[in-house]
């Protein structure tokens, strides 16, 4: 097995550096790795911008409707 971080193998909450021959004594947290997509990101905008621009009429209309400001 190439040196790299592994999973501990006595403590699965933790990584664990294998030299390639032996464990060693570094140790640290899994790293996580998540990867977003622009594909991803603009519906998540244009939902959050489509959300505000309904609440924002919404909220206007009803203050209209009370007599305005």
């Amino acid at each position: 097995m190439p040196a790299g971080w592994r999973i501990d193998p006595e403590n699965p909450t933790i990584q664990r550096y294998w030299n390639g021959s032996r464990w060693t004594e570094a140790t640290r947290d899994p790293v996580i790795h998540v990867e977003v997509r622009p594909s991803q990101i603009m519906p998540a905008i244009i939902g959050s911008i489509l959300i505000s621009s309904v609440i924002i009429f919404i909220a206007l209309s009803m203050i209209n409707a009370a007599g305005g400001f």
